[in-house]
């Protein structure tokens, strides 16, 4: 009969022989696309900071003439 140490070195190894076959074929099979950074466009702003940079700062005027006229 065969021990039980040589039966857990088979099992282990026939596990880790299929661990590596099963991994080279997902390598295998996903597709790897390389992006090139120069032709892909960057991505476009938040509208929020668009509405941040659109708001006119109020100046500081001073107020109309008609209101310091005393009646």
């Amino acid at each position: 009969m065969v021990e039980v140490n040589m039966m857990i070195y088979i099992l282990s190894a026939l596990v880790a022989l299929l661990s590596v076959l099963l991994i080279s074929q997902k390598v295998r099979r996903r597709k790897q696309m390389l992006v090139d950074p120069w032709e892909t466009r960057a991505p476009s702003p938040k509208k929020k900071m668009y509405a941040k940079e659109r708001m006119a700062i109020p100046r500081m005027v001073p107020p109309p003439a008609y209101l310091f006229r005393r009646q």
